[in-house]
């Protein structure tokens, strides 16, 4: 609310500078915030709520057993989620270099098609040789 009426007000300025909404609006919102966190308020609402907070505490014990008992099934899976994250990764970077040496190698083997039909046998033969170590590097 506060900011909805500080926007209003800088659109408001703007339109006739003498306009002051927070004089006009401090008191609502004064009125606002005492009635909404009055004491009688806050009892009221504990009053309304009061008879399923007595039907809730006798399963509180359980409860906070139970919620004991997940966050250390939890902190087992989380050992066990850390060990898979790091093998997919691993797996990952290995699936990068793979194609990084497949790329590299068919890049190779198109060199050695080129400079074969320049008649260049010698790199040619070079560069399909290295072409095939990356290959073989990629499976």
């Amino acid at each position: 609310l506060d900011k909805t009426l500080l926007n209003i007000e800088g659109l408001g300025r703007q339109l006739y500078p003498q306009l002051d909404l927070w004089a006009t609006a401090k008191p609502f919102l004064e009125d606002l915030v005492k009635e909404k966190y009055s004491m009688k308020n806050t009892f009221e609402k504990l009053k309304e709520q009061a008879p399923q907070l007595l039907k809730d505490i006798p399963e509180l014990p359980a409860l906070a057993i139970s919620a004991l008992k997940k966050l250390d099934k939890m902190k087992d899976l989380s050992g066990l989620y850390t060990q898979q994250t790091d093998s997919i990764v691993k797996q990952l970077k290995d699936n990068a270099n793979k194609q990084t040496s497949a790329i590299f190698a068919g890049a190779l083997v198109i060199l050695s098609g080129v400079l074969a039909t320049n008649a260049l046998w010698l790199a040619s033969g070079v560069s399909a040789a290295v072409g095939l170590v990356f290959w073989i590097k990629s499976r």
